[in-house]
């Protein structure tokens, strides 16, 4: 598990105290399966919006509010945690 302090917080779409940290764990398959779901259906930023969702402890419509800095830190650290395919 890794956690990551926003530069901006978010505001919850459910309400409640902003988004300061968000903490994000290693993917399993089934993570992978859902964020191949949501590539055919919203593309290449779909799958990752979904991934990140599955590996973290907010919302998808939350992470759709995130400030694009935070989203693209959060990201790349999260390309750290998917296999590598081999060549």
């Amino acid at each position: 598990m890794n956690n990551f302090e926003l530069a901006y917080p978010i505001t919850p779409a459910a309400g409640g105290e902003p988004i300061k940290t968000v903490t994000v764990r290693r993917a399993r398959a089934k993570d992978l399966a859902a964020a191949d779901t949501a590539r055919r259906k919203g593309g290449d930023m779909g799958a990752a919006i979904q991934l990140m969702a599955s590996l973290s402890d907010i919302s998808f419509a939350d992470i759709e509010n995130m400030d694009a800095e935070d989203f693209t830190k959060i990201s790349e650290a999260l390309a750290d945690f998917l296999p590598k395919r081999p060549v």
